[in-house]
């Protein structure tokens, strides 16, 4: 007998504030460059959005090209709210047809510019203090891992980290201090010291401060 296959509901309840999310965003891509930065394309990576079309800033999580981790995301902040796009997955159904219309009008240049016509599956944005929304596209079997990663529990990056760069850096402390992923997903400034409780090295700090300065984020070092 068939068993049939559940379709994929992302769990809305999960997702922190995008206040807050944005901060975790920035905090990750703060860690993943202190990881890696100078070696590998990072898998968490956030920076001003520079587009004539749109304003605001943007967050990637996991590669494009990584299939066996699933869809990454793609978010995009404003002033006013955020939307979260996972990328492509296969579509056997037929799409909704007025789908780009019901995306919100402050995200709509920003998703007609990256995603146009494209087999998006579904986005999920909020407003101001609406809570968080989804509108379908079409339904997925694809369970998207990368959700995981919008958690306030410094824990998950920790362990995730330990395993995703374990072997492929000497750099990543055994004992890489959730208190300063902590401190990070809550904006505080990072200093010399809570570097050095994340890594035991690092190459070039001319590197980490062009990047922080970028993205911003704040640092004393």
């Amino acid at each position: 007998i068939d068993i049939p296959k559940m379709n994929f509901t992302p769990d809305l309840e999960q997702i922190p504030h995008w206040l807050t999310l944005k901060k975790i965003c920035k905090a990750q891509a703060v860690l993943d460059l202190l990881i890696c930065g100078q070696e590998f394309e990072t898998y968490h990576r956030y920076a001003p959005a520079i587009q004539e079309e749109y304003e605001g800033q943007e967050a990637r999580i996991g590669f494009d090209f990584e299939e066996e981790d699933g869809p990454s995301l793609h978010l995009f902040f404003t002033e006013k709210g955020c939307i979260i796009v996972p990328s492509v997955c296969e579509n056997f159904q037929t799409v909704s047809a007025d789908f780009e219309k019901r995306i919100p009008k402050e995200f709509q240049a920003f998703y007609r510019k990256n995603y146009h016509e494209q087999d998006i599956p579904f986005v999920i944005y909020a407003q101001e203090n609406k809570p968080w929304e989804l509108i379908w596209q079409f339904e997925t079997e694809q369970e998207i891992f990368t959700l995981k990663h919008l958690s306030t529990d410094p824990e998950f990056y920790k362990d995730w980290a330990t395993i995703f760069f374990g072997e492929e850096t000497e750099y990543l402390n055994d004992e890489a201090s959730l208190e300063t992923i902590e401190k990070l997903y809550k904006g505080e400034v990072l200093t010399e010291k809570m570097v050095y409780s994340i890594v035991s090295n690092v190459q070039d700090w001319l590197f980490l401060e062009e990047e922080f300065n970028h993205m911003p984020y704040r640092f004393d070092f």
